[in-house]
């Protein structure tokens, strides 16, 4: 796909060419493989008190994967600054970090991380 990133849509730097990076800013914390190995965010319990909620911040669309990794099916698609909750379930797949999201509908499913950021309670 020439550099693209699947799950990039066309308006994002990923899309451009340009290299993805899940470096931290003030307004963004970077999520990588290394804060899952210290429990951040890392899995929670299914009883955890609130669900993480996630928004689109680095594709104007975001796929959302029956499972994750590229490989798995593409259920839906999350525009930019859509806002989703999160089950709390991460996982890593070939060091890139995927995020179980609960869609409008009650289903639930993957995105890559690097397109996401988690809000603040």
């Amino acid at each position: 796909m020439g550099g693209r990133s699947p799950d990039a849509g066309l308006g994002s730097p990923a899309a451009a060419g340009a290299p993805s990076t899940a470096a931290a800013s003030p307004s963004r914390p970077a999520l990588t493989a290394e804060g899952v190995a210290d429990g951040l965010p890392g899995v929670l319990p299914d009883d955890a008190a609130a669900a993480p909620r996630w928004q689109v911040v680095d594709a104007s669309a975001l796929n959302v994967r029956a499972g994750p990794g590229t490989a798995e099916h593409v259920l839906d698609s999350l525009p930019r600054g859509a806002v989703t909750e999160g089950t709390g379930r991460t996982e890593l797949v070939d060091g890139d970090l995927w995020v179980e999201l609960r869609l409008c509908d009650g289903a639930t499913g993957w995105a890559s991380a690097r397109f996401l950021m988690e809000l603040d309670g």
